[in-house]
């Protein structure tokens, strides 16, 4: 398969952490080609680590976060070469299974477009660390046009709402079939399972969810391959996430620092 993967990069130190190099070759091992595009003020010796993992790099202002990154590197991009596009980025760590399998899993699934979780956060929508999209859907109108509407936000709301919301909406409203690899029907209810009962009720009974903050350590268990960094340094609902730490530890991972 003709595949092309973008992969959008930040980190505050300006460092290519290990994790980060995990999760190239993991990609790697998935085949296409790899896009690296960070906002991220890299030095070469920085640059040297991605040596052999990525086909192209690509260093740019911060702005716009992982959608202006994208956004830039699809702009000199011929999607008809390809048969499929991802896109993910460095706000994950993983993948702590090889993600091979679930993407043949989906190949049998029907849609134009597919994400590893969903979230109810605002609206039910695709969550963007993990994103792939087949030929029909980087022919469709729509897609051109959603990317042709990102603007360079600096304001993470701002992404959020606009771009992350968003682009499943726009997409299945212009017709598009999405998928989700590990849906929000098949993950426990927070309520039964192991969030500290000393918060409160009114939050433990909003359905509005997000599983890589609720639960990823049972999302892991099901064989959802990424933790979510921003679930190890905030934990909403007091989920505790000692398991999830060890986990990873125990994996190899070198956890970055909180």
């Amino acid at each position: 398969m003709k595949r092309l993967i973008l992969f959008a990069h930040f980190d505050r130190d300006n460092r290519i952490q290990p994790y980060v190099q995990v999760h190239l070759q993991a990609l790697k091992a998935l085949g296409g080609r790899i896009h690296f595009i960070s906002n991220s003020a890299l030095a070469e010796s920085e640059l040297a680590k991605l040596a052999g993992l990525v086909d192209d790099i690509r260093l740019r202002d911060n702005q716009g976060l992982d959608f202006g990154m994208w956004k830039e590197a699809l702009a000199g991009v011929d999607l008809a070469a390809f048969e499929e596009l991802v896109l993910t980025n460095s706000s994950v760590l993983g993948p702590a299974t090889p993600l091979a399998p679930i993407f043949q899993r989906m190949e049998a699934t029907p849609c134009d477009f597919w994400g590893m979780t969903e979230s109810t956060e605002g609206c039910r929508h695709l969550q963007t660390f993990f994103l792939v999209f087949r030929k029909a859907a980087l022919a469709a109108p729509a897609f051109k046009t959603f990317w042709d509407s990102v603007l360079p936000f600096r304001s993470r709301q701002n992404i959020i709402f606009s771009c992350e919301l968003g682009l499943t909406r726009f997409l299945v409203e212009q017709g598009l079939v999405c998928a989700v690899a590990f849906p929000l029907e098949q993950a426990p209810n927070p309520f039964w399972d192991h969030l500290v009962f000393r918060r409160s009720l009114s939050r433990r009974f909003r359905p509005h969810r997000n599983p890589t903050h609720h639960y990823p350590d049972l999302l892991l268990q099901q064989g959802m391959p990424y933790g979510k960094l921003s679930a190890l340094s905030h934990t909403p609902q007091g989920l505790r996430l000692s398991r999830l730490l060890l986990w990873f530890r125990q994996a190899g991972f070198q956890l970055p620092p909180s």
